[in-house]
Formats: structure tokens, sequence, C-alpha cells
């Protein structure tokens, strides 16, 4: 009797045990961070003497449902000079799982005549 009885035993807790491991379940997070402040385009004019300007913006930041978000490129700075035409501005924001957002806008710096003719 006592040899069914631990038999049993056996047999409950390795069923349970095996059940276990077919419910155990692994999250992956894929969704991407979320960008807040993403500048709109932005024109300037350029100074005459140096055919371009320095541009000012607020830089984007970003969140995520994991909690951890991180800057890993830009093209420009806030503060940076831009030669007169479109340069295209970047910003890329990564979370720890290797999920990746971007903002992307434009700075585009005008020659006085082109100033006229754009408003």
């Amino acid at each position: 009797m006592a040899k069914k009885v631990l038999n049993l035993l056996h047999i409950i807790i390795y069923k349970r045990t095996h059940l276990h491991h077919l419910l155990h379940t692994h999250t992956v997070d894929t969704e991407p961070p979320v960008i807040l402040g993403c500048p709109d385009d932005i024109t300037a004019s350029a100074d005459p003497q140096t055919s371009g300007t320095t541009v000012v913006w607020s830089e984007p930041t970003a969140t995520d449902n994991s909690g951890s978000v991180t800057l890993t490129s830009r093209t420009h700075e806030p503060g940076s000079f831009f030669p007169s035409g479109r340069t295209t501005v970047a910003y890329t924001f990564e979370d720890e799982n290797a999920n990746v957002a971007s903002c992307v806008f434009g700075v585009n710096v005008l020659e006085g005549s082109q100033l006229n003719w754009s408003l």
C-alpha cells in the first residue's frame, strides 16, 4: 500500500511540475517608444554674410512601456548652424528591447529673395 501511495504522489508531483512548465509564458515587448514634442518643419532666413543661420528648437523626448528609453542618435543639436537650403534633422530612440522610434523634421534656410516668395 505504501508503494502505491508513493507512486501516486510521484505522479501528482510530476503532472503538477509538467503543467507548470506548460503554463509558463514569456511576454515580448514589440511596442516602440512614443516620441513627445517632435518639431514641425522649421523655416529660417539666412544671414547674407554666412549663407546660413543658427537654428534652435526644443528637443523631442520619448517614453516607453518598458520604462526605459534611450536617445541613440541625433543628426543635429539645437543651436547648430544650418546652410541655405533644406536639411533633415533626425532623432532616434530605442527601448531596452531594441524597439526603435524616430522623429524627423526639416530645417529650411532661405536666402532673402526665397524668403519673400515663401511667405
